[in-house]
């Protein structure tokens, strides 16, 4: 398998590091750890987001010589924080990315998706009640649900 990605000395301030690894072609990594931890900052540099301490190559070129638009194109970067600045339930928010208003499986699927992977209940909850976390997932179901991803193929950053 290639090198995809490769961290030399990642640091941030307290949070993060320094951390050296490499990122293979297919490989599926899980970043676990307690809150504040550094994972959402580490993937925030991975991603090309954010700048430090130490150097990130991403296909042989150093990740800050990459413009944003052309790495867009090779990688994808969900926020963790970037919640919405209203309350709307989280039910309305899901018909929001419901394309097939008729399809209604659709959005079954996807809120049930969200139940399993947040042992909530969907219905009451009003989104300045979703933790960071739940957001996230949130946000993943809605846009899997156009592609589906097989399960065996996934892989979620929770910070519990």
């Amino acid at each position: 398998m290639s090198i995809v990605m490769q961290l030399q000395d990642v640091a941030e301030s307290t949070r993060l590091g320094p951390l050296s690894g490499e990122v293979r072609a297919g490989e599926i990594l899980h970043l676990v750890g307690p809150n504040g931890a550094g994972k959402s900052t580490l993937l925030a540099r991975m991603a090309g987001m954010t700048s430090g301490k130490g150097s990130i190559q991403f296909a042989g070129q150093p990740l800050e010589a990459w413009p944003a638009t052309k790495l867009a194109l090779h990688r994808a970067y969900l926020s963790q924080q970037q919640t919405p600045p209203f309350a709307m339930p989280v039910w309305h928010y899901l018909t929001l990315h419901q394309h097939d208003k008729t399809r209604t499986e659709l959005l079954n699927d996807v809120a049930g998706r969200w139940l399993l992977m947040t042992n909530s209940d969907v219905a009451p909850i009003n989104f300045p009640a979703v933790n960071g976390n739940a957001y996230v997932l949130l946000r993943w179901c809605c846009k899997s649900h156009h592609k589906p991803i097989p399960q065996a193929n996934c892989c979620f950053l929770m910070s519990r």
